[in-house]
């Protein structure tokens, strides 16, 4: 199955990983491409993570991963969601499903994370309501 990610940071590595192991066609979508070799916060580079998926999938920008996916999968900081499908231009693939996996973390005070969700604010709905059906 193509799926396209939207992110490229930790959980973005681990779930594209896993999924090109299960041999899905997986396009990782990132701000920049052109940044391969700049480290990724709580993880290696997306260089380092193409030689770990052996090529076997593509760093391309928002907008060419979510143009790929039959699936997309939002994994970006919480925070940055809402962005990074716009930049993705979400709106304009057509009815494809979208899996969020983000949470809003707040570092400030250190590890581990707070959360910032509450029970009125949180990704998804800031996502449905950027995204109406």
């Amino acid at each position: 199955m193509k799926i396209g990610m939207i992110g490229s940071g930790f959980a973005a590595q681990t779930l594209g990983e896993k999924l090109v192991e299960l041999w899905h066609d997986v396009v990782l979508g990132t701000r920049d491409q052109k940044k391969l070799d700049e480290k990724k916060n709580l993880t290696g580079t997306l260089g380092e993570w193409l030689i770990k998926v052996k090529h076997n999938a593509k760093v391309a920008t928002f907008q060419q991963a979510a143009a790929h996916g039959e699936i997309l999968i939002s994994a970006t900081n919480g925070q940055a969601s809402v962005e990074a499908l716009r930049q993705a231009m979400a709106d304009k693939v057509g009815s494809k499903v979208l899996i969020d996996t983000a949470n809003e973390l707040d570092f400030s005070k250190g590890m581990p994370p707070a959360l910032l969700a509450t029970q009125d604010r949180c990704v998804a709905e800031n996502i449905h309501q950027a995204f109406p059906i």
